[in-house]
């Protein structure tokens, strides 16, 4: 079981993981009810968390790892939440197909779907990564064209300088203004330097 949140600082995913975790296993549970017979049931035999963007390949030191093991053998399926929790390059999708085609891996499986070695699961694998960097890729698109949309309105991106401070906690209701205790004497500084 692999389960990835983007990076250690961001706290709108701060639960990310324990849930993806009890999801994950709420679902292993569920899926060995319904099993035929032992043979088809899932055995988690390592449970793997990481806080790390999968933006770049071979950046991630857990998953680098999960795929090292896999390549020996030590598990045949990797149970993910979601294919975007598994990898957001192109790089590191290359190390899973190339697992899946040389047999170690026997497939990739999230609750709803499983990627195995089947042409079409692999495409669909391929078009569910490609799907979630795409999306990534567009968010930074976007960031960058409201930033210069604040910039062209007259707006100040980022800290406030000296002698202003930023007001607001809501995003998108956030402003920059002068500070009450420092605005006068950041002022009278700037006369006095003008003036020599």
């Amino acid at each position: 079981m692999y389960c990835r949140k983007s990076s250690e600082g961001d706290e709108r995913q701060v639960q990310s993981l324990d849930d993806q975790q009890r999801e994950l296993k709420g679902f292993v549970e569920r899926f060995n009810n319904y099993a035929r017979d032992s043979g088809e049931k899932l055995n988690v035999v390592e449970i793997l968390m990481e806080s790390h963007s999968a933006k770049h390949e071979n950046q991630r030191p857990v998953f680098n790892e999960m795929i090292e093991k896999a390549g020996k053998g030590s598990y045949d399926c990797i149970l993910i939440w979601d294919p975007a929790r598994l990898t957001r390059n192109v790089g590191d999708l290359a190390r899973i197909l190339t697992l899946l085609e040389a047999g170690k891996l026997k497939k990739i499986r999230t609750r709803e779907n499983e990627f195995g070695n089947d042409p079409f699961q692999k495409f669909m694998l391929v078009q569910a990564t490609a799907n979630a960097k795409l999306e990534n890729d567009q968010k930074g698109v976007n960031v960058v064209r409201g930033l210069k949309t604040k910039i062209r309105d007259g707006n100040w991106i980022g800290c406030a300088r000296l002698g202003y401070q930023n007001f607001g906690d809501k995003k998108g209701k956030r402003w920059v203004d002068k500070d009450p205790e420092r605005w006068d004497v950041v002022r009278r500084c700037w006369e006095l330097f003008a003036t020599g």
